[in-house]
């Protein structure tokens, strides 16, 4: 009797053993978020960091993220809006495992380092989580949430007016835009009104941004674009020396000139350099770095 209930228990212990073999367990069917193969989150993102301590503190970061496997990279990021730690040495690292993401952001030798951590959406083309900043030389400690949308491929042509903020003046825009694998930028402008009639600007795509400048770097474009279909730009541009007639500088929105239609979320709201800081802010401080 005492070796048929051994064989039973036996018998048992392996049915359940196989039973947990070869059916999956709750993780894997409603999904954990860790396993699996990393989430794609190479290309061009814009994050906006909203602090908990109020929106004076929302930070507008740029970034070209680089991905091999699990891990991320971005040397290429740009810190917008007034945050008092841009140094213009920022680099960001991190790991991706299944739809997590976690990394940091350094700001450079002898300055806090920020942490993120947060999840990828099923499309890949949005991300959202926390972040902690320490107390350092540039801030105090902080904390808050931060939500990042994926930019695809900027190359369209765009149109519209930009106006001096020097004489008032309204010069039309006309700019081929072409963006390749590599996010490097070549436009072929057209303006009327302007100093000069037609304009040859090379640059970088980072996130939502377009910088572009001419061959001397006396003439330099700075765009945001509203969403991920970049609908619209808002513009700023700056003029130095005679290349393009008098030293100018002006703001203005160009648009799409035949929007593309995607399958891609967009925005609520189209960005205005008046009405939007963070964006106002961005391109004051691309054109600072420019400087």
């Amino acid at each position: 009797m005492r070796n048929i209930r051994a064989v039973l228990a036996v018998v048992a212990i392996t049915a359940v053993a196989c039973l947990s073999a070869c059916f999956p367990s709750a993780g894997d069917i409603f999904g954990g978020g860790g396993g699996g193969s990393p989430a794609s989150v190479s290309g061009k993102w814009s994050i906006l960091l909203t602090s908990s301590h109020g929106s004076s503190g929302d930070v507008d970061l740029e970034a070209n993220i680089s991905q091999s496997t699990g891990a991320i990279s971005a040397t290429e990021a740009v810190i917008l809006s007034s945050s008092p730690c841009e140094f213009g040495t920022d680099f960001i690292q991190g790991t991706v495992n299944g739809s997590n993401i976690s990394f940091t952001l350094a700001f450079g030798t002898g300055h806090p380092t920020a942490s993120f951590s947060g999840s990828v959406s099923s499309d890949g083309l949005s991300m959202s989580g926390t972040y902690k900043i320490p107390s350092g030389d540039c801030a105090s400690s902080d904390s808050g949430t931060w939500a990042a949308t994926k930019f695809g491929d900027s190359s369209a042509s765009y149109s519209g007016p930009v106006v001096s903020a020097v004489n008032e003046r309204t010069i039309t825009v006309l700019a081929a835009v072409q963006e390749d694998a590599s996010n490097n930028l070549q436009a072929n402008v057209t303006l009327t009104n302007g100093g000069c009639s037609m304009l040859t600007l090379t640059g970088t795509a980072i996130g939502s941004v377009l910088q572009l400048e001419n061959a001397d770097g006396e003439i330099a474009f700075v765009a945001q674009a509203s969403d991920p279909t970049y609908a619209t730009l808002a513009t700023k541009y700056q003029i130095g020396g005679t290349s393009c007639g008098l030293a100018d500088n002006g703001t203005g929105t160009l648009s799409k000139v035949v929007p593309a239609v995607v399958g891609r979320s967009t925005a609520s709201s189209r960005v205005n350099t008046q009405a939007n800081p963070l964006s106002h802010s961005l391109l004051e401080k691309i054109l600072e770095l420019h400087d």
